[in-house]
């Protein structure tokens, strides 16, 4: 029958053939070949193309062997490079049957010691000591079952190692030892359930999440009196009723809260830039495209500055101030503003944070 064959060009000029193309088509008698060869050539050939091709790549558990190329592009050839590969497979065979054999000595050998009692060894960090136990997976042995077994027997008894492991860290572990339980949670999640591995660890974070919602709700409440005192104080008794009964709106408890905090300063409120300030260039459509921003102030006018100064006079102990500047630019013709300043002040009341920001200028 005819065949394709790729054919080696190089080492068909050093054995003084003339083969033109990388590609040949010999007549092939199966009957001049042994049943191991004619086995090989079924298997690498390719029967889509007209005449079939031996272009298969030969392969032996997901390694790949080789493919067929000639050295010669004649019969003889064929059945010399059928059996170079055939040599070759039986050679990595060989290699992979060795590897698999050292390979499940290695579960053999974990599996004694494991069985004897562990071989950790102590003050390794817990990453280290939990990853050590982490068994890999089989890498020559993934097709053969007593290396399964083998490989399967190692991760119980791993595992438990690691457990005890984890266990033994959590019963010497310290109430105020947080590093080490986030640790501990990190790495629980592999082998076992939090409870039952890591108890002290799940008993005190529980302990943490009760005393925060404690605190929270205690902070809440404090809050919430202070917040009254506020109201009883600068609002109006039909407003405290509204508070006491839980349907006074927040713009109102914001505005009542607000008069208490920034009452005490006596200055004129700064009005935001508009695109009435920009001067634009002739020509410009206006079609309000303008921008405008603020940044901390570097340099203040010797007026901006006076003005500063008499605002931290007035401002209480708690209250922070910072000064700003304001510009405003048209996108279009790029027209700006003139820069103007300002005093941000901020004040907190009832884990409420307020700004107000005061004219400098």
């Amino acid at each position: 029958m005819k065949i394709q064959f790729d054919i080696d060009q190089k080492a068909a000029l050093k054995r003084g053939e003339n083969v033109p193309g990388r590609r040949v088509t010999l007549d092939v008698d199966p009957a001049e070949l042994s049943d191991e060869q004619r086995e090989l050539l079924a298997d690498l050939l390719d029967t889509e193309s007209q005449p079939p091709r031996c272009s298969k790549p030969l392969s032996t558990d997901d390694e790949r062997v080789g493919a067929v190329a000639l050295e010669s592009a004649t019969v003889d050839g064929v059945r010399a490079e059928l059996d170079r590969l055939l040599q070759k497979r039986r050679e990595k065979v060989a290699e992979r049957t060795k590897n698999m054999e050292a390979e499940k000595d290695s579960y053999r050998e974990q599996i004694r010691h494991l069985e004897q009692g562990s071989y950790y060894q102590p003050g390794l960090p817990l990453k280290r000591a939990v990853d050590y136990f982490w068994p890999s997976s089989p890498n020559y042995g993934r097709h053969d079952p007593e290396a399964q077994a083998l490989w399967s027997r190692v991760g119980e008894l791993r595992k438990a190692e690691a457990i005890r492991i984890l266990m033994a860290i959590d019963a010497d572990l310290s109430r105020d030892d947080s590093e080490t339980r986030a640790a501990l949670f990190r790495e629980v999640n592999y082998w076992g359930p939090r409870e039952a591995v890591i108890p002290n660890a799940v008993l005190f974070a529980q302990q943490d999440r009760e005393a925060a919602k404690r605190q929270e709700r205690e902070e809440a409440e404090q809050q919430r009196r202070q917040l009254r005192a506020l109201i009883a104080e600068h609002g109006t008794e039909e407003q405290l009723e509204r508070f006491d009964a839980g349907v006074l709106p927040d713009d109102e408890q914001d505005d009542i809260a607000r008069k208490k905090l920034f009452g005490v300063f006596d200055a004129a409120p700064f009005q935001k830039l508009t695109e009435d300030d920009i001067e634009h260039e002739e020509g410009c459509a206006r079609d309000g495209d303008e921008a405008f921003g603020s940044e901390v102030a570097t340099e203040l006018s010797a007026e901006a500055w006076a003005a500063l100064k008499r605002l931290r006079a007035q401002a209480p102990e708690d209250a922070t101030i910072e000064a700003r500047r304001h510009d405003g630019w048209c996108r279009d013709c790029g027209g700006t503003s003139a820069p103007r300043w300002s005093a941000r002040v901020k004040r907190t009341v009832a884990g409420r944070s307020y700004r107000q920001s005061y004219a400098l200028d």
